[in-house]
C-alpha cells in the first residue's frame, strides 16, 4: 500500500529474479509507469536495465501487445523515454531509438527527433 500512495512501482520479489522468470515484466513495469503515472524504484528500474538483453526471448507479438498500450497510454512519451534509457527501446525498436538526438540543419542544432 505504501508504494500505492508513493506512486512508484516495484517487483514483488526481487527484480532480478522477477525479469527472469518473465522479461516482459521489465516491459509492464514500464507500461505501468506511463499508464499510472508511476516513478520505477530505484532497484527494479537498474535490474531492467541490467536484463535487458533478455528480452530478446519474448515473442514480438508479446511485445507489440505492451507496445501498444503504451502508446495508448496518457503520456506514451513518459514509457518510451523509460524504454529509451533502459535500453530495451534499442532492442526492441531499434529504428526508432535512433531518432533520439539533435537534427542539425548545416551548423545549427534543429531540433530532437525522439521527443
Amino acid at each position: 500500500m505504501k508504494d500505492l500512495a508513493a506512486k512508484t512501482i516495484r517487483t514483488p520479489l526481487g527484480p532480478d529474479i522477477t525479469f527472469s522468470d518473465d522479461p516482459l515484466r521489465m516491459m509492464r513495469a514500464i507500461r505501468f509507469a506511463s499508464q499510472l503515472n508511476f516513478d520505477i524504484e530505484p532497484d527494479t528500474y537498474d535490474a531492467i536495465a541490467r536484463n535487458k538483453e533478455r528480452i530478446k526471448i519474448v515473442s514480438q507479438e508479446r511485445i507489440t501487445i505492451e507496445l501498444n498500450k503504451i502508446v495508448e497510454s496518457p503520456v506514451p512519451s513518459y514509457g518510451f523515454k523509460l524504454l529509451f534509457q533502459t535500453g530495451l527501446l534499442q532492442l526492441i525498436f531499434p529504428k526508432m531509438a535512433l531518432l533520439h538526438g539533435v537534427e542539425k540543419v548545416g551548423q545549427h542544432a534543429h531540433k530532437d527527433n525522439f521527443y
